[in-house]
Parts: C-alpha cells; sequence; structure tokens
C-alpha cells in the first residue's frame, strides 16, 4: 500500500472491498421471523457490523487523500459532521417509520397507549400471553419494511458515489 500526496485520489481498483460484506447482511436481517434462529440473526448483525466497520477507515482515508495536508484537519471535521448528521437522520427516518409500521401491525384490543412503546407491548404480553405472537410479529414486521428501506438507501447511495466517482479516479 503507498500513501497518497495531495489531491491525489484512490483508484477504484485499489479500494477495499471490506465493506461490500455489509450488503448480504441488512435484507437477511429484513427478512426475520419470530421463529428465525438466533444464529441468522448473528449472522445478518455479524455481516453488517463488519461491513460497516470495514468501510469506516477506508471512507476516511478517501477523504483525507483527498485534500491537502494543511486541509486535514477540515476534511475530517467534514467527514465526520456527514457521518454524523447521516446517523442522526437515518435514526430518526427509519426509527418513524418502525414506529409506525409497529404500530400499524398491532392488534386492535391493546389498551392505552401501549402501542407507543415496544417494551411495553411485550411487558403487557407477560399477563395477556395470546397478545405475545401479535406483538412478536409486529416487531419483526416493522423492522423488516425499515430494514428494507435502509437496504434501499444503501443501494441508492452506492450507485450515486459509482456514478459521481466514475470520472474522477486518480493516479
Amino acid at each position: 500500500m503507498h500513501e497518497l500526496g495531495p489531491g491525489q485520489r484512490v483508484r477504484a481498483d485499489e479500494r477495499p472491498a471490506a465493506g461490500q460484506c455489509s450488503r448480504p447482511g441488512v435484507p437477511q436481517l429484513a427478512t426475520l421471523t419470530p421463529d428465525s434462529p438466533l444464529l441468522v440473526a448473528m449472522l445478518g448483525l455479524l455481516l453488517a457490523g463488519s461491513g460497516s466497520g470495514f468501510a469506516g477507515p477506508s471512507t476516511n482515508s478517501t477523504v483525507l487523500g483527498a485534500v491537502s495536508g494543511e486541509r486535514a484537519g477540515m476534511g475530517a471535521a467534514l467527514n465526520d459532521t456527514h457521518q454524523q448528521l447521516g446517523i442522526a437522520l437515518s435514526v430518526a427516518g427509519l426509527g418513524s417509520l418502525f414506529a409506525a409500521g409497529y404500530r400499524a401491525r398491532l392488534p386492535e384490543p391493546l389498551p392505552g397507549r401501549l402501542g407507543d412503546s415496544v417494551a411495553a407491548s411485550f411487558g403487557y404480553t407477560v399477563h395477556r400471553p395470546e397478545f405475545a405472537a401479535a406483538v412478536r410479529f409486529a416487531f419483526t414486521g416493522a423492522q423488516g419494511i425499515a430494514l428494507c428501506v435502509a437496504a434501499g438507501a444503501a443501494a441508492l447511495g452506492a450507485l450515486v458515489a459509482v456514478l459521481a466517482l466514475r470520472g474522477h479516479q486518480g493516479a
């Protein structure tokens, strides 16, 4: 591996592909049901988490390789700001989508505001076990929708990056 100088970019054929292992992880998590084995969930989490973990350092080095040494602090700060903004918007958007999907799948006779809290809904099933399967179904169904949207957004982001960087490959 060689060091990048100011203005040099990593060529597309030199970019690490390790981050790509997260691609099958998120869709796999989206297919979980209340009856899915724990090993299937663990594999999906391992793939998604390791892909994200491997992608971070390569993203940082790409960003910092694109700016001069005098502007490295600004480049790092801009990269961190974009990551934090993306995380905050993703949590808000996907969390809202999950909550709406969860409430829509819950059975009607749940009293009060139990549909507003996953923990409260699961806690209610201790006293009313006949609702346990419906609450688990609502959870995994809403999780599946949110993760499918997340996978679609990631695929769209990858497509935009490929199209945007196609003509900008440096030495």
